[in-house]
């Protein structure tokens, strides 16, 4: 009973590590997105004052 119970810690640990994984993953490319959304409105920024 004992082993099985560490066997299955271990597997939602691993569940558990993988979904994180996941979600930071996807973060991480959101993050990508909106740095560079923001490099881009701040280029326009910058073009528009100097343009005037």
């Amino acid at each position: 009973m004992r082993e099985f119970k560490n066997e299955f810690v271990a597997l939602l640990r691993s569940a558990i590590g993988q979904r994180i994984q996941r979600i930071y993953r996807h973060r991480k490319i959101i993050t990508n997105y909106t740095s560079r959304a923001n490099i881009g409105l701040m280029l326009l920024v910058c073009r528009c004052r100097a343009s005037q």
